[in-house]
Order: structure tokens, then sequence, then C-alpha cells
């Protein structure tokens, strides 16, 4: 009988580690899917893959909604790294006739199903970081963030960006300042025309 027992025990204890083995299996190989699917390229980076090139720059810059605005010229080279999954943006012109350079970073998150952005330059040492959402045809992303704006002795002010394509040689870059209230007004806007 207690032959028969151990037996029976070590039946059973082999078809726990088979079973458990296979859940575990079955466990690991969701999360694996969960993690391809979160990480690979989909149409929001096909778009964004849009932009890969060479830019001239015309920049205007309204201080005060009432003037006019200041205009500049500059040139962006933009890339996707990381196999498609994320935009660079190397910018150079002028800002108030002093030499500019910035750098950006647009991705899509799958995962949070969300735009996102940053953005720093050699005139600041905070980063900018902002979160948004697409028009359905996926031409125009709209973003909301954050800036310190020293100027104004304001942290962490609510800025709205807005992207949008033309066509495959042209897109508009807008920044919008003192978003979500009654005072807001573009401050910024960007039109590029790619190098031929």
């Amino acid at each position: 009988m207690k032959k028969l027992n151990l037996i029976v025990l070590a039946a059973l204890v082999a078809l726990f580690n088979v079973a458990f083995a296979q859940d575990g299996d079955m466990e690991g190989q969701a999360a694996m899917k969960a993690w391809m699917d979160a990480g690979t390229p989909g149409p929001q980076h096909a778009e964004l893959a849009k932009h890969v090139g060479e830019w001239d720059c015309v920049v205007k810059m309204w201080m005060d909604p009432s003037q006019p605005p200041m205009e500049s010229k500059g040139t962006e080279t933009i890339e996707m790294i990381f196999g498609g999954r994320i935009q660079v943006g190397h910018f150079t012109g002028d800002f108030m006739g002093m030499p500019f350079h910035g750098q950006s970073m647009t991705g899509y998150s799958n995962f949070a199903k969300v735009w996102w952005g940053t953005w720093i330059d050699d005139m600041s040492t905070a980063l900018m970081y902002s979160e948004g959402t697409s028009s359905d045809d996926g031409k125009t992303v709209t973003f909301f963030g954050t800036m310190d704006d020293p100027a104004s002795h304001v942290m962490d002010k609510t800025i709205k960006q807005i992207m949008k394509r033309i066509d495959d040689d042209h897109f508009i870059f807008e920044s919008w300042d003192n978003a979500k209230t009654p005072q807001e007004y573009k401050s910024m806007e960007i039109s590029y025309t790619r190098k031929k």
C-alpha cells in the first residue's frame, strides 16, 4: 500500500510539474507577445517616418501676440532610430542673432496609445516633455506639455504644440503659450519645406 501511495504521489507531482511548466510557458509566451506588440512599429511610426530627410525651416516667433512676429531661418535633419520606433530631429538656426541648436524626439507608445515628444536645446538646461493625440488620418498631432519660462518666472507652464503634415514635402509645427487659458496665443510657427 505504501508503495502504491508513493507511486500515486510521484505521478501527481510529475503531472503538477508538467501542468505548471505549461502554464508558465503560456504566461511567458503571453508576456513576450505583449512586449512584442508594444514594441513593434505601427502606422503612427510610419507617419513619423514621412518626415525623415533634410528640411529648410522658416521660424516665426511672437513674444507679444499683438505685435508682428520675429522671423528667422533654420534647417533640420530628421531621422528614425531604433528600427523605426523613434523620430529624432536636429535643428540648427538662430535666435535673436545668436546661433541656436536643438534636438527633438517624437514617438508613439503602442501600449499607452499616446504620442509623446521631448525637446532640448543649447539655450536651456531643462527638458520639455509633452503628450498628445492625433487626428483620425494621423496627419495632425496635438500635444500638451509643460515648460519652464525663466523670463516670466513660471515653472511648468502649460503649452500646446501642433504638428501638421501638409504633404510629403511640407509640414508645420506650432507652439501655443498659456495653453488652456483665455490668454492662449500662438507663440511660434515653423514651416518646413523638404530640401530638393
